[in-house]
């Protein structure tokens, strides 16, 4: 194997071993799993265990360039479609949830200016209990 001549297969992997392969995945050379495959590393999760490690050493935009090399792969038709459907769907959301803000505004207003003219409370009070008629009436 081509790993096995620069680093020893065992359980245990040096800190220059670890950093040469997070530096591959991050930098795009690699994929988690043609290093797991090339450095012949046991379990799925540790090179991503490596990478949270040593992460602050190479910043976020190489961190940022990982994850768009390691997830990287061209939208098919259908996909943009969808994408696209999701992104109006997304937008008439944004789009209801703005008008029923203003509603809820103008209807707000609207009881507060009743309050005033009327000069009566028109909100429910929470966590009032009931009058002793209504009691009375209820026995």
């Amino acid at each position: 194997m081509e790993g096995q001549n620069i680093f020893n297969t065992q359980e245990f992997y040096s800190e220059e071993m670890k950093l040469k392969i997070v530096q591959e995945v991050l930098s795009g050379q690699l994929t988690k799993a043609e290093a797991n495959k090339r450095y012949e590393i046991k379990g799925h999760s540790r090179i991503l265990t490596w990478i949270r490690k040593y992460e602050k050493r190479f910043g976020k935009d190489e961190k940022s360039s990982y994850i768009v090399a390691e997830n990287f792969s061209p939208m098919t038709e259908i996909e943009k479609a969808e994408f696209e459907s999701i992104k109006r769907e997304n937008d008439k959301l944004k789009q209801e949830l703005s008008y029923a803000s203003m509603r809820l505004i103008a209807l707000e207003t609207m009881i507060d200016v009743a309050e005033k003219e009327l000069k009566i409370n028109l909100r429910k009070k929470c966590f009032t209990r009931q009058s002793k008629k209504s009691d009375k009436g209820i026995k």
